[in-house]
């Protein structure tokens, strides 16, 4: 969905999202990015628990006023519930917020600089913290206000945007193969 000027949503198809008006693609995840995708969200859905949402592929509106539309599908997002409280029962469907946190698994035909520009337009509309999730590296590239940090397992991740959060990289990737 994309918010027009005047309010009137529009449907976009699946696997499709808007970046400043442009429509891009998002490719179905293949095995390994939807193992990655998958143990991350089970372990960010015990760390949240009683504290917010965790969410899967949720569209969010990132338009900046007067811009043309942004609206990206995270793989994975997590918003606390004071963050929610802030979106209307309308926007709960399409909400106009920055989740806290924003997890993209990368697939291997993500382009580096798509990349860059979705967690630039996610950090400033004030996401805390984007995980730019590499199962080819084994890698998190931590992207937050202070810049990017990147972690190689046997990394462990935490951040203090999210106290009591620790993702054990290893638990994470599939080995090698």
């Amino acid at each position: 969905m994309a918010t027009e000027p005047l309010g009137v949503r529009v449907f976009d198809p699946p696997g499709f999202e808007l970046v400043r008006g442009v429509r891009r693609e998002k490719v179905s995840p293949a095995r390994r990015h939807a193992r990655v995708q998958a143990k991350l969200a089970a372990m960010l859905l015990a760390w949240a628990d009683g504290r917010g949402e965790v969410t899967v592929e949720w569209d969010i509106d990132l338009t900046e006023p007067g811009a043309k539309p942004t609206h990206f599908r995270p793989d994975i997002a997590y918003a606390s519930h004071e963050c929610l409280a802030a979106c209307t029962t309308l926007h709960l469907t399409l909400p106009r917020i920055a989740p806290e946190l924003i997890v993209e698994v990368r697939s291997p035909s993500d382009r580096e600089s798509e990349i860059a520009e979705k967690i630039a337009i996610y950090l400033a509309q004030g996401t805390e913290v984007v995980i730019d999730a590499d199962p080819e590296t084994r890698t998190f590239h931590v992207a937050d206000a202070h810049g990017l940090t990147s972690l190689p397992a046997p990394a462990t991740f935490v951040h203090p945007a999210l106290p009591g959060l620790r993702v054990d990289l290893d638990a994470v990737f599939p080995p090698l193969a």
